[in-house]
C-alpha cells in the first residue's frame, strides 16, 4: 500500500528520529531508555497502521464501499436490503440497519409494486441471479474480510486475483412475470 500522504510520511519520520534520540540518550539509565525507545516503537507501528494501512484496507471491504458507493449514487436508502447474509459493515456505513430479505422476501416486495436495490455479498450474487436472470449489477465492489489477511493479499500484483465481488442488484416489479 503506497504512501500517499507527506505529512503522514513527515510525522512517521519524526518519531523515528525521536527513537534514534532517545537511543543516543547517554545520561539516561538503560531501562529507562529501553522503555522509552519500546514505546516510540509501538507509537510508530500504530501511527502507521492507523493512518496508512487500515485506511488503504477499507477499500476492499465491500460493506463500506458499497454504502460509499450507494450515497453518491442518491439511492434511497430505504429501498436497499440485504440477501445471503448479514454484513455488519454495510450496516455501520449506512448509518442504519439494513433488513434482510430472503427470496419470498423479495418476492413480496416486487409484488406490493416497489423497486428495490439488493445487497448480496459474494457468493450469494449468483444465487440471486438464478431467481432473476434479468437483474443487472447495479453496483460492484470487491470483497474482502480485513481480519483475514493472507500474504498474497499484501502483494499488489495478486491482491485482486479471486477476490470476491459483491454486489448491488436493482429489482423491478417487471421481473415477477418471468419467474413463477
Amino acid at each position: 500500500f503506497p504512501l500517499k500522504n507527506l505529512f503522514i510520511f513527515i510525522l512517521a519520520m519524526g518519531i523515528l528520529a525521536f527513537m534514534l534520540y532517545i537511543n543516543r540518550i547517554k545520561f539516561s539509565v538503560m531501562p529507562d531508555r529501553l522503555i522509552l525507545f519500546t514505546a516510540a516503537g509501538a507509537l510508530l507501528v500504530n501511527f502507521i497502521l492507523n493512518t496508512q494501512f487500515y485506511p488503504q484496507l477499507g477499500k476492499y471491504q465491500s460493506g463500506n464501499t458499497m454504502a460509499a458507493q450507494i450515497r453518491e449514487a442518491r439511492i434511497n436508502p430505504e429501498l436497499v436490503f440485504c440477501y445471503g447474509t448479514v454484513v455488519r459493515t454495510f450496516d455501520f456505513y449506512s448509518g442504519r440497519y439494513v433488513p434482510m430479505l430472503d427470496s419470498a422476501g423479495i418476492r413480496k416486495e416486487l409484488e406490493a409494486g416497489k423497486s428495490i436495490y439488493v445487497f448480496t455479498p459474494a457468493p450469494h450474487g449468483d444465487t440471486l441471479l438464478l431467481q432473476y436472470p434479468k437483474a443487472k449489477a447495479f453496483l460492484t465492489s470487491p470483497d474482502k474480510h480485513i481480519t483475514k489477511l493472507k500474504l498474497s493479499f499484501l502483494d499488489p500484483e495478486k491482491r485482486m486475483k479471486g477476490l470476491p465481488i459483491s454486489q448491488l442488484f436493482a429489482l423491478e416489479p417487471g421481473m415477477l412475470a418471468e419467474n413463477p
